[in-house]
């Protein structure tokens, strides 16, 4: 039984301090995040934080480290097939899945996200091929377009985001689907 609650407990404290330091990331940067007023933040002491983790660095750490296994496992179920409509289908499971996890995404993906996350995630991404359908032609340029649409991709997330995730994440990725498939509509100019 006391196992139990210690698990609780555990599960408990690193929701709190999951949750403040999210709270907290929407106005600073993590290395500007006190252990002090994140445990404020989480209504524990010191000592608990530090049993669990070093310094919030640390805590951001895993919070980014989980995000990214989580979504590696979501994603490689949604791959299979070819085509349009299908890669249309693969964006629509990653736009559903950053809704559900919109809180934790919109700041890590945010102002003062880390910049080497954003390229891990962009990186997790490409390789699980979500984001082409082919792979005919020139292999540089193959590469150069792959970054293109994922660097693209974040953000349009991140635009998402700023409009207060008002279209579906269906929608978001059809959206997304015609600007990598078509461009820009023929009454966007460059000039």
């Amino acid at each position: 039984m006391d196992g139990k609650r210690t698990d609780r407990r555990t599960m408990y404290t690193n929701r709190a301090l999951k949750d403040s330091i999210i709270k907290l990331l929407r106005d600073k940067p993590v290395d500007k995040i006190t252990v002090k007023e994140l445990c404020e933040a989480a209504d524990i002491n010191r000592s608990t934080f530090y049993a669990h983790y070093g310094s919030p660095a640390d805590l951001m750490h895993k919070i980014e480290r989980d995000l990214l296994r989580d979504l590696e496992e979501y994603l490689a179920d949604a791959n299979a097939g070819d085509g349009a409509r299908e890669m249309s289908r693969r964006i629509a499971i990653l736009f559903e899945y950053v809704a559900r996890n919109a809180d934790v995404c919109i700041t890590v993906l945010g102002e003062h996200g880390n910049v080497r996350f954003q390229r891990e995630l962009m990186a997790l991404i490409q390789n699980t091929g979500i984001l082409m359908a082919a792979n005919d032609g020139d292999g540089e340029k193959i590469e150069y377009l792959i970054k293109f649409i994922v660097s693209g991709s974040i953000g349009v997330v991140q635009k998402w985001f700023e409009g207060g995730m008002s279209k579906t994440p269906r929608e978001t990725a059809e959206m997304l689907i015609d600007f990598i498939y078509f461009g820009l509509p023929p009454h966007v100019s460059a000039g």
